[in-house]
């Protein structure tokens, strides 16, 4: 994936997805990597070696994120993701 395709996935800024690729890669987690067809443009892949780490690290937050959504209603769950889709 290019850092363009992955902030428009996550709805992001180029630059905001350019920070976040820039912490990633410091951590270890991605790499940029060379188009072979255009040596301008990269590529954004996880480290093989990190990839089931951070499949876990995944797996809880949605552990975290599931508690924390069992908290409320379905009304007040929709409320909450119409507010999200507006902004």
């Amino acid at each position: 994936m290019t850092p363009k395709q992955l902030a428009n996935y996550l709805g992001i800024s180029t630059g905001s997805a350019t920070a976040a690729i820039d912490r990633l890669e410091r951590a270890g987690f991605v790499e940029r990597v060379h188009n072979r067809r255009d040596r301008r443009g990269i590529f954004i892949q996880p480290v093989p070696g990190r990839i089931e780490e951070i499949a876990k690290a995944h797996d809880s937050i949605n552990v975290h994120f599931d508690a924390l959504a069992g908290r409320f209603s379905d009304d007040e769950l929709r409320v909450v993701n119409k507010f999200l889709s507006s902004i």
